[in-house]
């Protein structure tokens, strides 16, 4: 160092001179590839959280779950549509290795990066990109919200249910808060109790692909509809009722009441039914519905008897998306619904009935691949019934819902 100092030949001055410019230049870039190093760090992350909240969320439709992936990432600064951020939601995901899983989401978060020195190369933006892949799982078919009722949900007399791919909750505290006997088996992904679970008389409970995966003492569960407002009715002025073997097409307004027997084929338009009145479906009468929910006013029930055949699509917009029935919450406790006898009940939604039980007796049977939930006071199973939860752009909320990132 002593001898570069008192070098006075200028021989290292000439070639520090010529190398500055791209020792500088060198430095230059290296900051601002460590910039978009820092902003894809940001990018990457802001797009994970959106997969995850977005896939918990799914099941709301395109327009849900943009929204709740919009919002995501807006909490990390990229608000879409602004200063060059556009987020993109797929759902299945266009590429990777889930495109044909609808429980599987893919976020996408581009941001347009001025250039700093690197615009000597190049004048258009720098796209900084981050994308991740969120697979939904479980979620909660039957729902039972009584705080404190024994057997809140409860399976008895040799029912075979199966809860495929979704959970059982009970908000009850009860020593006897899910409750098993005479034989009766449940198998679901999970179960749930605030309370305890209760298994005698050779009721068993099976969890699968998780054996033993029963959780008690568990938090209660919100009621996931409850700030849905009841939808507004006039006064009824007429029932409905058809015999023999009517075939007939209705339509959507308020009703005193509904009966269809012997082999009458009604078909509901899509809308909303006010039923301040009962519905009864029996003999081998046949019941269909697309884009239908059922509202019942006070204390008015529905009872699916005989080898009755109910065919039922809930709405997948509007305000009572995801909904099949919607059970006043002015109902006193202990209304019975009941789908009993042979009858074939086929639904795509939520039955939601906060303050009334749901008797599924007899040979009744729901089916697969569908989306079925059962929110009610308390549900009682003692026929054999199938529920699951493909309930991506249904309109019918997660219940409990989990997600992880799979890409």
């Amino acid at each position: 160092m002593l001898r570069l100092l008192r070098d006075e030949a200028g021989n290292y001055i000439v070639p520090m001179t010529i190398l500055m410019p791209a020792l500088i230049g060198f430095a230059g870039l290296g900051t601002e590839g460590g910039l978009w190093l820092y902003q894809h760090q940001s990018v990457q992350s802001a797009a994970d959280s959106a997969a995850v909240s977005a896939a918990i969320a799914l099941g709301g439709g395109a327009s849900g779950i943009n929204a709740q992936a919009e919002a995501i990432t807006a909490t990390y600064g990229f608000v879409n549509g602004a200063n060059g951020v556009t987020v993109t939601v797929n759902n299945p995901p266009h590429s990777g290795n889930h495109t044909s899983d609808g429980n599987a989401l893919e976020v996408i978060v581009t941001r347009q990066q001025p250039r700093l020195l690197s615009g000597l190369f190049g004048s258009t933006p720098a796209n900084i990109s981050g994308r991740a892949v969120a697979l939904r799982s479980g979620g909660t078919c039957l729902l039972a919200l009584n705080p404190t009722a024994n057997g809140a949900i409860n399976a008895s007399g040799g029912a075979i249910t199966n809860v495929v791919g979704c959970s059982i909750y009970s908000d009850s505290n009860s020593n006897s808060s899910i409750s098993l006997s005479g034989g009766a088996r449940i198998t679901a992904l999970s179960a749930s109790a605030v309370g305890l679970v209760s298994q005698s008389g050779g009721g068993v409970l099976t969890t699968t692909p998780t054996p033993n995966n029963i959780t008690t003492h568990a938090t209660a569960l919100a009621d996931p509809y409850s700030d849905v407002p009841l939808p507004s009715h006039s006064t009824c002025t007429a029932s409905l009722s058809f015999s023999g073997s009517t075939i007939q097409t209705i339509s959507p307004g308020t009703y005193c009441g509904m009966s269809i027997s012997s082999s009458s084929q009604i078909t509901m338009s899509p809308g909303r039914y006010i039923f301040t009145g009962n519905v009864n479906v029996s003999g081998s009468a046949v019941l269909t519905g697309d884009g239908v929910t059922m509202v019942f006013i006070s204390n008015a029930n529905a009872q699916f008897t005989g080898s009755s055949r109910v065919t039922l699509n809930a709405p997948t917009t509007g305000p009572t998306a995801g909904m099949v029935f919607f059970g006043d919450r002015a109902m006193s406790v202990g209304t019975n619904f009941t789908l009993a006898g042979g009858s074939s009940f086929l639904f795509t939604g939520a039955i939601y009935v906060p303050r009334a039980s749901v008797q599924i007796s007899g040979g009744s049977q729901t089916a697969t691949p569908r989306c079925n939930q059962v929110v009610a006071d308390k549900i009682n199973l003692s026929g054999n019934g199938t529920f699951a939860n493909s309930c991506a752009g249904t309109g019918a909320r997660a219940i409990g819902a989990s997600a992880r990132l799979a890409e």
